[in-house]
């Protein structure tokens, strides 16, 4: 249940360090290391999704206590993907356009 409760917020904080690590020469590694980090996040939802029919935990809101983040659910997380499509930081951009197809 926390792995489905936390697997969208890490995505999502995950596709900002992306975007934030535009600027960051190749050879630190940073765009790499966040896109397979994002990749292991997305191996997570889907098995979640596929092994054990848990689609309930990721299309309800979560409720946070401390501060709000966004994407609460994974119909946002899509939408945001989707408006994200045209970014001007290429990793971040073909990274979002690899999550969204």
């Amino acid at each position: 249940a926390l792995v489905t409760k936390y697997a969208l917020y890490m995505i999502w904080t995950l596709l900002k360090s992306l975007r934030h690590a535009h600027g960051d020469h190749a050879a630190l590694g940073v765009a790499a290391a966040t896109s397979r980090a994002v990749d292991h996040a997305e191996r997570i939802i889907v098995f979640t999704i596929t092994k054990h029919e848990d689609r309930a935990g990721l299309l309800v809101p979560v409720k946070w206590e401390t501060r709000p983040f966004f994407p609460p659910t994974l119909g946002d997380l899509v939408n945001e993907l989707w408006e994200h499509l045209g970014a001007p930081e290429t990793a971040f951009r073909h990274r979002c356009t690899k999550s969204f197809g």
